[in-house]
C-alpha cells in the first residue's frame, strides 16, 4: 500500500508547471534572509511546496540551482536594461540609462546580483549561463558603441575600456550599497532604496562624459 501512495506525492512536482520558478524564487528569498551559506535545496523545496527531491529532478544539484538562478537573473537584467533604454530618446541618454537599470535591477534583487557573478558557485560552461550573461553585457556594449559611432570613430580596444570602466562604475556602486558600506538616508527598505537609486543615478550622469564621451558635448 505504501508504493501507490508514494507515487503521487514524487511525480507532483514534476509535473507541476510553475515549480522551477517557485523553487527559484525560494533561492531569492533565502539568499537575502539567510546568505548564500544557508542556502540547501531542501529548504527550497520546503518553501516552494514540492518534495525534497524536486529541486534535484530540475537542477540536478546545487550548482546546477544556482546556476539556473544566475540565468534567470542575466535574462532579467538584461530586459531591464533594455526598458530603461528604449524609454530615452538620443544615444547618450540611453547608454546612461543602461547603467541605470543595471543598478536599478542589482538593488530590487539583491538575491540574484549575489550570485550572478560568483564563478566559484556557477557553472559557467553552462551553455544557457553563458548565453544569457553575454546577451546582457553586449546591451552595454552595444550602447556606448552607438555612442562612440556618433563620434565618426570606434576603436575596439578603447569601446572595451569604456564598457569594462561603465560596468565597475555600476556594479561597485551597487555592491557598496547593497553591503551596507554607503549609509543611505530614510527609514525602512523601500526608503532606502529610493534614495539608492537617486545617489547611484546622480553619479552616473556626473561620471557621464568620462563614462560616455558622447555626452559631453
Amino acid at each position: 500500500m505504501l508504493t501507490p501512495m508514494a507515487k503521487p506525492v514524487a511525480e507532483k512536482p514534476y509535473h507541476h508547471g510553475s515549480l522551477r520558478p517557485a523553487l527559484l524564487r525560494a533561492v531569492a528569498e533565502l539568499i537575502v534572509e539567510k546568505g548564500i551559506e544557508g542556502l540547501s535545496l531542501r529548504e527550497c523545496a520546503r518553501r516552494a511546496g514540492a518534495s525534497w527531491s524536486a529541486p534535484a529532478h530540475h537542477f540536478g544539484d546545487k550548482t546546477g540551482m544556482l546556476t539556473a538562478f544566475a540565468v534567470a537573473g542575466f535574462t532579467q537584467l538584461k530586459a531591464h536594461m533594455e526598458e530603461r533604454r528604449d524609454a530615452s530618446l538620443d544615444e547618450p541618454a540611453r547608454a546612461l540609462a543602461v547603467g541605470e537599470g543595471y543598478l536599478e535591477f542589482a538593488l530590487r534583487n539583491p538575491g540574484h546580483f549575489r550570485v550572478m557573478f560568483r564563478a566559484e558557485l556557477l557553472n559557467k560552461d553552462d551553455p544557457e549561463y553563458r548565453v544569457a550573461s553575454r546577451a546582457a553585457f553586449q546591451v552595454l556594449e552595444d550602447a556606448i558603441g552607438k555612442c562612440e559611432a556618433s563620434t565618426g570613430s570606434v576603436d575596439e580596444a578603447t569601446l572595451h575600456e569604456r564598457c569594462l570602466l561603465a560596468w565597475s562604475a555600476v556594479h561597485g556602486f551597487a555592491t557598496l550599497c547593497l553591503e551596507g558600506a554607503i549609509d543611505l538616508p530614510g527609514r525602512g527598505a523601500k526608503a532606502r532604496l529610493r534614495a539608492g537609486l537617486e545617489l547611484g543615478v546622480g553619479l552616473l550622469r556626473l561620471l557621464g562624459p568620462s563614462l560616455f564621451p558622447a555626452t559631453s558635448g
